[in-house]
C-alpha cells in the first residue's frame, strides 16, 4: 500500500476545518490563532491564548522564534524545485489554499 502523507495531511486539515465550523457556536471561549501570525510573533500572542484559557501569563522556558518555521518552509522550497516532488507540492496548493490565496514557496 502506498502512502500519501499529501492527501493524509490534507484529509486531516479538511475535516478539522469542517469539524470546528460545527463546534464553534457552542465553544464559550474562542481565539483562532492563524499559523502565520503564530510563526510570525509566538511571545506576542501568548498572553491572548492563556487569557483565553484563563491562565495567568507565564515565563517561558524557552526564546519563541521564528526559526523553526524558516526550516519548515526551507523544506517545502526544496520539495517544490525536486522534479520528483514538485508535482506532489503543486497539487497541494492548488488543493488546499483558498481561491486568491498568495503562495510563496
Amino acid at each position: 500500500m502506498e502512502f500519501d502523507g499529501a492527501e493524509f495531511a490534507g484529509r486531516a486539515l479538511a475535516g478539522g476545518a469542517r469539524d470546528f465550523r460545527i463546534d464553534r457556536p457552542h465553544l464559550k471561549r474562542i481565539t483562532v490563532v492563524k499559523y502565520e501570525n503564530m510563526v510570525a510573533d509566538p511571545a506576542g500572542l501568548l498572553p491572548t491564548i492563556y487569557a483565553t484559557l484563563g491562565l495567568k501569563t507565564a515565563p517561558t522556558t524557552f526564546e519563541p522564534t521564528t526559526e523553526h518555521n524558516q526550516r519548515y518552509f526551507a523544506k517545502w522550497n526544496a520539495l517544490a524545485k525536486d522534479p520528483e516532488t514538485a508535482g506532489v507540492i503543486e497539487e497541494c496548493i492548488e488543493r488546499y489554499e483558498p481561491a486568491g490565496a498568495e503562495v510563496r514557496l
